[in-house]
């Protein structure tokens, strides 16, 4: 799963369809390379709160961590609390979530 640092080592990226989310998806893969979800240790969704409840009707029950990015054109109203709350239910995880 992780690296002797702590860091995960395949993440999967997901975006919605809005143009910031999927030049964020781009420039990520860039960076960091992209798994495939399902063997994944981490799912990155960059979206808004549609696409992470999505992703989490997805993925929820294979128990990877799932952390949201909002890359919407709107203002996200649940996304934080899901997020922590998923990263929260993935075994060993914490989480920690920063609200601008």
């Amino acid at each position: 799963m992780t690296g002797s640092a702590g860091k995960f080592e395949k993440i999967a990226f997901v975006a919605s369809e809005v143009p910031q989310a999927l030049d964020a998806r781009e420039r990520l893969i860039e960076k960091y390379g992209n798994a495939d979800p399902m063997h994944a240790d981490v799912i990155v969704a960059l979206g808004g709160d549609g696409l992470m409840l999505q992703t989490l009707r997805t993925y929820l029950k294979d128990a990877i961590p799932i952390y949201g990015m909002n890359r919407s054109a709107f203002l996200p109203t649940t996304t934080a609390k899901m997020t922590c709350a998923v990263a929260l239910s993935a075994p060993n995880a914490t989480s920690s979530v920063r609200w601008p």
